[in-house]
């Protein structure tokens, strides 16, 4: 889900980051072969990755930064655009629905399992990035109070962090292994994860 009034790539870095099909992979792999059930890894998993629905900040112009620290619920438009999500997914097989702690994520995830008669179930750590001092800003007050980190950021956001915060790499690093064993742990399935903007491009 995209910000309203809003490019999807104009405001966002290109990240610079390894194969991320087969980081992922190679952590199921990990998994697996720690559980002596390599086997598994033959079997179809579908994971359905989705992006949390609007919050106030998103809908700003410009919009904000909110990072993991401003814990926002949806605005109307979001419970909106997370009622139509959950209307669109029970087309599919879920078997279990997870979301990050966030509330903007668990509301998003509540719509989702109520309309597949499932129960929610939180992973904390898919909480989003850390943007440490780009908290509650816009891209355009960042390039100006920052211009360097900001320049550094855009070049390479997988190395270079949010400002006081986390880069695409450390995210990367944080979700990985909580996605493998999703996807071990439901090998054969299909799962729904809602999680966040900055996440669900790194995973």
């Amino acid at each position: 889900i995209c910000e309203p009034n809003t490019s999807c790539t104009g405001s966002q870095p290109r990240v610079k980051l390894p194969d991320r099909r087969a980081s992922v992979s190679t952590a199921v792999a990990s998994v697996l072969e720690s559980r002596g059930s390599l086997a598994m890894e033959s079997q179809v998993t579908w994971l359905y990755l989705v992006r949390h629905g609007a919050t106030e900040a998103n809908e700003r112009i410009p919009y904000i930064l909110q990072g993991n620290g401003i814990d926002l619920p949806l605005s109307p438009r979001g419970e909106q655009q997370a009622r139509a999500v959950a209307e669109f997914l029970p087309r599919f097989p879920i078997r279990r629905v997870y979301s990050s702690g966030m509330l903007r994520a668990r509301q998003t995830a509540g719509a989702i399992a109520r309309a597949l008669q499932l129960e929610p179930q939180v992973a904390p750590d898919l909480h989003e990035c850390n943007v440490g001092r780009w908290e509650g800003l816009d891209w355009e007050t960042i390039r100006q109070q920052f211009p360097d980190e900001h320049r550094q950021f855009h070049e390479n956001p997988g190395t270079a962090p949010y400002l006081g915060g986390e880069s695409y790499g450390d995210v990367l690093r944080r979700v990985k292994p909580i996605i493998a064993s999703l996807l071990v742990a439901h090998a054969g399935e299909s799962i729904a994860v809602v999680a966040h903007n900055v996440v669900n491009r790194t995973i």
